[in-house]
């Protein structure tokens, strides 16, 4: 039997995806949940990014 729609997450669970995200301009975005985390720095990644172990992650 296949899977149903809500078992099948629509997106890949990273920070890119996550509802917490917060864009601050010039590619810099941070964590809303922790603001003193930056996840992004000018369009790349930094080292506090996170991918599929966050456990503050929220669907977007």
């Amino acid at each position: 039997m296949g899977q149903r729609m809500w078992q099948t997450p629509s997106a890949k669970q990273e920070c890119r995806n996550c509802a917490y995200m917060r864009d601050l301009g010039d590619g810099e975005c941070i964590c809303g949940k922790d603001p003193s985390i930056t996840v992004m720095e000018e369009y790349q990644e930094s080292e506090d990014y996170r991918s599929g172990g966050c456990p503050e992650w929220r669907w977007g």
